[in-house]
């Protein structure tokens, strides 16, 4: 294709990567505006647009081959002719991971006073119809006799656990007329035993009681506290239900536990609230991988179809991306529905 008007200043070159960006290498001299008939008459990185002039590739551009496509992208032919630019990209699934909470519930003979135990449990069964099926949960209640026993949890941590807990909550009520309330003895079993403990996904814990300490034994409950949340990652939460709990310990608790100060509760409906922050403050930070990322450099997440280019982290142990407090609050706020996980070059995925 002759040069358009033969001027011999022109920048020299051998091909488009030699001039300046707009400008196309026609006869070894860079040019503006040049006119096309066919993609081959662009040359590198470029194609012939729909009015004849040549125009640099970009992602969803036509292309014959892969020079006419920009720099790490491939020419996708469907129909054997005439194909489009695109990443060497590949879309894959990304499910969230439910949190983890293993309720902690008192059930000691003052749970038996002033309705407490039917405000408690329905609280409880409320937030079961709420979030079981967004949330792995287990219940361990103490004390687990008419004294200060501890055993292990009566339903272990686990998905749609909801009508094992409701069960467990209605075959063991409080202990009528038995104040033992082995607080200590309780958290140092949950840590000695891993009872707060899944597999996968954030691990939550809430205590809740209406009383304080009256057995004795084990370590203090706020060592307990650290130990739970510092070796075993547990977040732990407490309630302090009516007035007569010891909020001092249920403080030290959720202190040492890594969530500040114990929540109040006095009926129901507020047990319910102080229940529900927890669970919300919790949901999906975590979204599991269906395949293993090349490199955590070739990672792009997009919420919704919009790119999230900060405010996350790739696990390459659990094969997670991890989304910070900040990100992942502001993704709850937005109502984001789909985060989709991208491998490869970036592009937006549909």
């Amino acid at each position: 294709m002759p040069g358009a008007d033969g001027d011999e200043n022109k920048n020299a070159c051998q091909s488009n990567l030699d001039c300046p960006f707009g400008e196309f290498c026609n006869d070894d001299v860079c040019e503006g505006d040049l006119p096309c008939t066919q993609h081959e008459d662009c040359g590198l990185q470029a194609y012939c647009n729909a009015s004849g002039f040549c125009e640099y590739g970009a992602t969803g551009t036509p292309c014959i081959t892969d020079d006419q496509c920009p720099a790490g992208q491939e020419c996708y032919v469907d129909d054997g002719q005439e194909g489009i630019c695109g990443c060497d990209s590949e879309v894959v699934e990304a499910q969230a991971v439910p949190p983890n909470f293993l309720l902690v519930l008192d059930r000691s003979g003052s749970m038996d006073r002033e309705n407490r135990w039917q405000e408690a449990t329905g609280a409880i069964d409320q937030i079961l119809t709420n979030f079981e099926t967004r949330a792995n949960m287990g219940l361990m209640m103490f004390p687990n006799d008419a004294t200060c026993g501890v055993g292990a949890p009566q339903v272990s941590i686990a998905a749609n656990n909801g009508n094992n807990i409701r069960a467990s909550l209605a075959s063991l009520p409080p202990q009528y007329g038995s104040g033992s309330t082995p607080i200590a003895a309780t958290m140092s079993a949950v840590y000695a035993n891993s009872y707060a403990v899944a597999s996968q996904g954030e691990n939550n814990m809430i205590f809740i009681s209406d009383g304080g300490e009256s057995c004795g034994g084990g370590n203090p409950p706020g060592d307990s506290a650290m130990q739970i949340h510092t070796q075993q990652g547990v977040n732990i939460f407490s309630i302090a239900f009516t007035a007569s709990a010891n909020t001092a310990t249920l403080n030290t608790i959720a202190n040492q536990g890594g969530t500040g100060q114990a929540l109040q509760a006095t009926d129901q409906s507020s047990m319910v609230a102080a229940l529900e922050s927890v669970f919300e403050d919790a949901l999906p930070c975590r979204f599991a991988l269906s395949d293993a990322a090349p490199s955590a450099s070739s990672i792009f997440i997009y919420a919704d179809g919009t790119e999230v280019p900060s405010g996350w982290s790739y696990d390459d142990t659990t094969n997670e991306i991890v989304f910070d407090q900040t990100t992942c609050e502001s993704l709850r706020n937005q109502g984001v529905e789909k985060v989709d996980v991208v491998f490869g070059c970036n592009f937006a995925p549909n």
